[in-house]
């Protein structure tokens, strides 16, 4: 609760200026998707998937601005992402004390759930319209799938983790360290026929599949349809 009060107090601070520097580049190219029906953002720097996340979750207010054609569109656009951002820190919180507590118990669990919901740098990034929270998120959603298979043995929590291990990377290329953690699950994991058949076989598709914004197969397309992004990527 006291996560959710941290996160959403003072996310309209700024506005209507955008003093975050991140955003300002976020924000445009989400706009300019919808604003031209284009589903390319033109900036491949970062993955897209955030983008598409922001449509998805900007879409009901899209259709009321074009009914009513409501003032300060920017703003408003801003303000519902940051709110999305703050809502996705709560969630974190909350997956983090279920890993706790799959890990060593409630206590822990709300020790870790506690000590991050009152961490100064996680609070301010949840009062920003930018990827780094959903990103988290889905490193919390691929750690506690993992433990569960880990614990439960199913195939299909393992195939589960693989693609949010993939969504993961296609938040943030940085997240990509999350791979590392499906392959320690493997070998942790006791069925040797387990891990030589399914898991990496799957978990490398999966990660591949859902990594479609790889940063050198963008700069390739960036070079022979849009020149002018890969002096931003050389």
């Amino acid at each position: 609760m006291y996560s959710a009060l941290l996160n959403f107090h003072g996310i309209t601070w700024g506005l209507p200026a955008i003093w975050y520097p991140d955003e300002p580049e976020t924000i445009s190219i989400i706009i300019n998707m919808v604003g031209n029906f284009d589903l390319n953002p033109h900036n491949f720097l970062k993955p897209s998937l955030y983008y598409y996340l922001a449509q998805v979750i900007l879409a009901p207010y899209y259709i009321y601005h074009n009914l009513f054609d409501s003032p300060n569109f920017v703003t408003y656009v801003v303000l519902i992402l940051r709110a999305a951002s703050a809502l996705f820190g709560t969630a974190t919180v909350a997956m983090t004390y279920l890993i706790g507590k799959e890990i060593h118990g409630e206590k822990s669990g709300l020790v870790a759930s506690s000590v991050l919901a009152v961490t100064l740098g996680f609070s301010t990034y949840a009062h920003f319209a930018y990827m780094d929270i959903p990103m988290l998120l889905l490193v919390s959603l691929t750690f506690y799938y993992s433990l569960l298979f880990l614990k439960t043995n199913k195939t299909k929590l393992l195939y589960l983790t693989c693609i949010l291990g993939g969504l993961t990377v296609s938040t943030k290329y940085n997240s990509g360290l999350v791979v590392i953690l499906i392959f320690i699950v493997c070998h942790l994991h006791r069925s040797i026929i387990l891990y030589r058949k399914n898991c990496f076989s799957f978990g490398f598709f999966c990660f591949r599949w859902f990594d479609c914004n790889c940063f050198f197969c963008r700069n390739a397309i960036c070079n022979l349809r849009f020149p002018y992004v890969s002096f931003y990527l050389t």
